[in-house]
């Protein structure tokens, strides 16, 4: 019994000790293996920052707030020195008012004025949609003053008049058809300037991120950055309108590789986004910003995906031409019958001609503006909202805020070499 006694506690002494231990061969194989993840995870981040490092050695030497600034005045001052957009057609461009421009306080002001009538009654040379549909409207015209005397003269030929009745049943298939071709029209329009705000916006904001948390912590990384978002609107240009921006490309990004990486993309604003998040993904695994300014840039970055979507959504699918041609054959069908109504009307033949006509230009008028709105890329004032997008990427680098410590001091102003004299604010001028 006693051997019994003495065998039951030296065990129970054993497990005990055994249960008590600070040291536990499980937990300190954890605590190996959670140091060595910690280590290979900073190793990948260090690998990865050398890694960028050395893909973008020449931008790290060479690279500086000089050369950039010196870059986007060549873009804004050399190659692109014009206010007009030369690449949307001579008929659409006008320096009046006109949704092909940025508009200003002072276009707002004719726009709202009691002037606006006066302007509305354009003479032909100025009217552009006039000369749109100055052809068809033409034809119409002719036709008018052809039928109309010879129905009148010709007892075989007056057979042809119709009551005005008959044709109102077309009529009012018509106008519904053309209300609801230009309302979708115009949400396409409005798309479509929806998803140009959005891109201005957010190119806007992530420069400021970018200019905020990482260029004074790695002046060559935020300077990449700038780099690419000031390209951005420029290529979605060119990506909407098949229009290459070769030299904006060679002359922003300096970088053999970032170069040659951007110009071998098929879409090339997509590119772009793609070097932006490697960028932010190399600053966040640095330590350059916080889990909040990370999500922040990637979810501007997904904003700019969602926009260029949107973009090629409107540009790659038009309204069903089926609809259209069913439209304009119904409208050109009633516009066809229309001089046969004034056939036995005592209305002189300049009085029908002058009806016909203004129906003409009503209908053909509505069905031209439909088709102008239907891709609002086109007309779009794209040129001049890139160059507004690149002087916002521009400012947020070059003109830094002054330090907080030093904000009793006078800040002294500074202006940019790529202004112009319209950017200067009023009272420095």
């Amino acid at each position: 019994v006693i051997m019994n006694l003495l065998c039951l506690v030296l065990f129970t002494l054993f497990v005990s000790a055994h249960a008590f231990s600070p040291w536990k061969p499980e937990l300190g194989l954890q605590k190996s293996s959670t140091k060595s993840v910690a280590n290979s995870e900073e190793n990948s981040a260090a690998s990865s920052v050398a890694l960028v490092r050395h893909q973008h050695n020449y931008n790290i030497v060479n690279d500086s707030p000089e050369s950039y600034e010196r870059d986007v005045t060549t873009v804004l001052k050399d190659i692109h020195s014009e206010e007009e957009d030369t690449t949307i057609p001579a008929v659409y461009r006008s320096k009046r008012l006109s949704f092909t421009n940025v508009w200003t306080l002072e276009e707002w002001r004719l726009h709202t004025s009691r002037m606006r009538y006066l302007v509305a009654v354009n003479p032909f040379q100025l009217s552009r949609l006039l000369r749109r549909i100055f052809p068809q409207l033409t034809v119409i015209t002719l036709w008018t003053a052809i039928v109309v005397p010879l129905g009148r003269r010709s007892p075989m030929l007056s057979k042809l008049s119709i009551p005005f009745s008959y044709l109102s049943l077309i009529s009012g298939v018509v106008a519904a058809l053309q209300t609801l071709r230009t309302n979708d029209s115009l949400r396409r329009l409005g798309e479509g300037r929806i998803a140009l705000g959005d891109a201005m916006h957010l190119t806007r904001d992530s420069a400021h991120v970018f200019a905020r948390y990482i260029y004074p912590k790695d002046q060559a990384l935020g300077l990449m950055a700038a780099r690419h978002l000031s390209l951005f609107c420029w290529l979605l240009k060119a990506h909407l309108r098949d229009q290459p921006e070769d030299k904006v490309l060679q002359t922003m990004l300096p970088c053999t590789s970032d170069r040659q990486y951007i110009d071998s993309q098929r879409n090339k604003p997509v590119a772009i986004l793609s070097r932006l998040g490697q960028i932010v993904s190399v600053a966040g695994h640095s330590n350059l910003i916080s889990t909040a300014e990370q999500v922040r840039l990637e979810d501007n970055i997904k904003g700019l995906e969602h926009a260029i979507g949107t973009a090629d959504r409107l540009r790659q699918a038009p309204i069903p031409p089926v609809y259209s041609s069913n439209a304009a054959g119904l409208m050109l069908l009633y516009l066809f019958f229309l001089p046969l109504v004034y056939i036995e009307t005592n209305l002189p033949c300049i009085a029908t001609m002058f009806m016909t006509a203004s129906v003409g230009y009503t209908m053909l008028g509505l069905d031209e503006v439909s088709h102008m709105m239907e891709q609002p890329f086109r007309l779009s004032p794209l040129y001049q909202l890139s160059k507004i997008s690149m002087l916002d990427v521009s400012d947020a680098f070059m003109l830094l805020p002054p330090q907080l410590a030093k904000r009793n001091q006078p800040y002294t102003p500074r202006r940019p070499t790529y202004w112009s004299d319209s950017d200067v604010p009023l009272n420095r001028l």
